[in-house]
């Protein structure tokens, strides 16, 4: 009895210590966020154990000093802040497989001749599905990230962190296709494939703006054993900007 009222009187004397120790605890890891050192992780999975779905976000910060990157002639010391969030995700099953990467870099730049703070997105995302038994899916992927506008200007090895001499890409793409088996005696897959791309203010005119793929691929089966046999036809189409068409 004595022991056990001790221990009540000693939680009793730490209990209003605990809010300052929480706040302490919250502020510094608020401070290990910030400074991008540390990332959280979460997974979904299925009912048998298995994790079909991983989610990882988190905060990359970075500090830049430099007399020149900031492309500015005015002498002097230039700072270049990012503080960026991210999410990176991933899917894996057995009908579905995707990922996605996605980050919202923005950029405080202090510079003798003036500051300036702007924001870029970085996308990259991919997918595969198959959407009706085994014979009918879709392919997918996505991209946003900037590049240098033109080889004439200030290149940089990270476009997106550059004021100038920077261009915007966007590409999307989607994929059906079918795919089955004559039994033994060969398999067969069809596809079609769309492209499009965009760029800020059309800097990069000699990319095609949109492209068109078919392609059908019948490979022999086991009936052929040892041998082998394969047959492949492709059809594609490129638009450009300029109202140029090019067919192969």
């Amino acid at each position: 009895m004595d022991v056990r009222r001790n221990r009540a009187r000693n939680l009793r004397a730490i209990g209003p210590g605990r809010p300052r120790l929480l706040g302490a605890v919250c502020v510094a890891g608020l401070v290990l966020s910030c400074a991008g050192w540390a990332s959280a992780q979460s997974a979904v999975g299925t009912g048998g154990g298995s994790r079909t779905l991983t989610v990882v976000p988190g905060v990359r910060t970075s500090v830049a000093v430099s007399d020149s990157q900031l492309d500015t002639a005015a002498r002097g010391t230039s700072y270049l802040f990012e503080v960026s969030p991210y999410i990176d995700a991933t899917v894996s099953n057995a009908r579905t497989q995707g990922t996605l990467s996605y980050s919202m870099r923005n950029f405080s730049s202090h510079a003798p001749d003036g500051n300036d703070t702007y924001m870029r997105h970085d996308l990259r995302a991919t997918l595969n599905s198959l959407l009706l038994g085994d014979w009918f899916g879709v392919q997918g992927s996505a991209a946003i990230y900037n590049t240098n506008a033109s080889l004439a200007g200030g290149l940089s090895a990270d476009p997106a962190a550059s004021r100038s001499n920077n261009a915007a890409v966007r590409m999307m793409s989607i994929s059906p296709y079918v795919q089955g088996r004559y039994g033994g005696f060969a398999t067969y897959r069809a596809q079609y494939r769309y492209d499009q791309t965009s760029t800020t203010d059309n800097v990069m005119a000699g990319l095609a703006t949109g492209s068109h793929q078919v392609t059908l691929n019948v490979t022999g089966g086991p009936s052929f054993n040892p041998w082998g046999w394969a047959v492949t036809s492709t059809g594609s189409r490129r638009e450009f900007s300029n109202n140029v068409n090019l067919q192969s």
